[in-house]
């Protein structure tokens, strides 16, 4: 798991999927916002197609995550 800034999170969102240069890897399917043990601050983590889709959800270090983006699909 990677925490990621917001400013990355919006351009992913922005992209559907996609920040610029990573497009030969698997889209991120959701953006999660989720709390964590150490500071408390808002984090926000990329979920992949090929990844757990409720890893931030089951994560012990991960608390209150919100899914804030899921990507649209034709």
């Amino acid at each position: 798991m990677s925490t990621v800034s917001k400013a990355i999170a919006d351009t992913v969102i922005t992209g559907n999927g996609f920040y610029p240069g990573d497009e030969h890897l698997p889209p991120v399917t959701k953006v999660v916002q989720y709390r964590d043990n150490w500071g408390g601050t808002d984090n926000y983590g990329l979920i992949r197609a090929d990844e757990p889709q409720d890893r931030y959800e089951t994560a012990a270090d991960c608390h209150e995550p919100q899914v804030v983006w899921v990507r649209k699909t034709a």
